[in-house]
Parts: structure tokens; C-alpha cells; sequence
């Protein structure tokens, strides 16, 4: 009984901050219309803005980092939640794990729009190395960042985010309208069939 007020309070708890994590200091991405959970969408949008002018340029920027800020924001506080509870039983966990496929990253978890992937050796992809977990996601953060810098037309990345918390890393990325079916180059199945 004692296990279960704790965890509706710690759930409550969540819930309540939720609006004062989401839109931290930004009133137009606010204005977008959602409850905060689709991340990707407001990403998207924002980079489909005008830069045609100097003005332009700037509301797009602006927008730009106050989503990216939103986010961090919000992934940080959610991924503290799942890294302290992370040898937790699952029944005890206030944001519980998911099964999403795929072997390498580690733990997954999904919450307000967010996917968390804890950095974890555990499959055979990494050979029980924590460490190469960590920079591999280390390493999908900067191969997104250069291929965002790249501004080729169509080329789009997920809005990510590398949280390092109590000696572990946890990746967190915008959910993104992808399955199974979508998947046009890489593997799903940890290098055992690889489309290219």
C-alpha cells in the first residue's frame, strides 16, 4: 500500500511540472498547439520557416533554440527520473521501460513524446562495454549534428538530446513518425539484415 502511494504521488508529481517544463521561456512555441508531446512536429515546423530576410532568419533561430531549450529541458528532468529509478522493480518505476525492438542502446523508454535509449553494453553490439555504448550515442549525436549542418534541402534529423546523469547516459530523441516499414538504410535487428 505504501509502495503504490509512492509511486502515484511520484507520478503526480510528474504530471504537475509537466507544463512548467514544456515551453520554459518561450511563448511562441506555445502557441504551436499541442500539449507538448510531439516534439518532432514543432522541430519540423520550425525548420520549415522562411530565412529570406534578416527578420525571418531571427524568428526562425529564435524558435529554433527555444524548442531545442524546451526540450533539453524536459528530457533532463524525465531522464533523472528514469536513471534514479533505474534498478527499481518495473511495477515500482514512475516512467517504465518499453519495448521497441532492436538490440543496441539499451533500455528504452517512451514519455511525452520523448524516446530514451539508457547507454548500456548488455547486448552482444557492444560486447558488455558501457563505455562503447556511451560513445556510440555520443557518436549519433554528432553524426546528426553534421548532417544538420549540411542544411541540404529534404535532409531533416530528429531533435536530440545526451543527458549524463549518476555515471550513466542516456540518449533522448524526439519521437518520430518511423517503424518498421519506413526503414530505408541500417538495421533493425542489430546487424543481422541491413538495408541499403
Amino acid at each position: 500500500r505504501m509502495e503504490n502511494s509512492i509511486h502515484s504521488w511520484v507520478e503526480k508529481h510528474l504530471f504537475s511540472h509537466t507544463s512548467r517544463l514544456l515551453f520554459h521561456g518561450s511563448h511562441r512555441v506555445s502557441l504551436m498547439g499541442d500539449d507538448g508531446s510531439n516534439w518532432n512536429k514543432r522541430f519540423q515546423s520550425a525548420l520549415d520557416l522562411p530565412e529570406t530576410t534578416e527578420m525571418e532568419r531571427r524568428d526562425k533561430y529564435h524558435q529554433l533554440a527555444a524548442i531545442n531549450k524546451d526540450f533539453v529541458t524536459t528530457a533532463t528532468e524525465y531522464a533523472k527520473v528514469i536513471i534514479s529509478e533505474l534498478f527499481l522493480h518495473v511495477k515500482d518505476k514512475s516512467i517504465r521501460p518499453t519495448d521497441m525492438g532492436g538490440v543496441a542502446g539499451g533500455t528504452k523508454f517512451m514519455w511525452r513524446g520523448i524516446f530514451f535509449k539508457v547507454a548500456s553494453g548488455v547486448s552482444d553490439v557492444y560486447r558488455g562495454s558501457d563505455e562503447a555504448a556511451s560513445k556510440a550515442a555520443g557518436a549519433d549525436l554528432r553524426g546528426a549534428d553534421h548532417f544538420f549542418q549540411t542544411k541540404v534541402s529534404g535532409l531533416r534529423v530528429a531533435l536530440q538530446a545526451l543527458i549524463d546523469y549518476k555515471g550513466f547516459r542516456i540518449s533522448a530523441h524526439a519521437l518520430l513518425p518511423i517503424g518498421k516499414d519506413t526503414l530505408r538504410v541500417g538495421s533493425s535487428d542489430g546487424g543481422k539484415h541491413v538495408r541499403c
